[in-house]
């Protein structure tokens, strides 16, 4: 896949009618994701993802990153739209393929970094890790919103923090 359609994903398939899934269309989550740009967030949330040494490691060991970056970034972008704009089917669907992705992820850090001793074990289903995703995901649609779209008041990002919390542990 080559061009503008390796990084910006398309809508996920229609769901079924009157089932809006996680969120519905007057959300927070739908208004601020409903504006494609909002993607150009993809690539920095993915280096804040892999600055963390524990994820950095674990995507580094299991993933093609080093040679497709954007593939694991378009994976992440399909996960996030498919449960933000699917039916309820659709969002299980999708938090359970990155469950499965996840789930054989486990190691330890072959060398230190500044902040983490080798040999530390890392699992992509640890909680905390996945807290890091999910606060580069939120922190980055909120920063491309504020910066390229339009400014957003303290209670519509308190609103859209409040709304992401509701995707499922695995689909970040």
């Amino acid at each position: 896949m080559r061009g503008p359609a390796r990084f910006f994903p398309p809508a996920p398939a229609p769901g079924i009618a009157g089932d809006a899934g996680l969120f519905d269309p007057g959300s927070t989550v739908w208004r601020l994701a409903r504006e494609r740009l909002i993607m150009a967030g993809g690539p920095a949330a993915l280096l804040l993802q892999v600055a963390h040494p524990l994820v950095g490691e674990g995507v580094r060991a299991h993933s093609d990153f080093a040679t497709d970056p954007l593939r694991r970034l378009r994976g992440t972008l399909d996960a996030v739209l498919a449960v933000t704009f699917g039916d309820r089917a659709q969002v299980r669907a999708a938090a359970g393929h990155v469950a499965r992705k996840h789930r054989p992820v486990t190691g330890t850090l072959p060398r230190p970094s500044a902040s983490v001793p080798a040999g530390t074990p890392y699992s992509a289903t640890d909680p905390g890790l996945a807290l890091w995703v999910f606060a580069t995901l939120v922190w980055t649609a909120l920063q491309v919103t504020d910066r390229f779209l339009r400014p957003t008041s303290a209670e519509e990002r308190d609103a859209y923090y409040r709304d992401m919390r509701q995707l499922p542990p695995s689909s970040g």
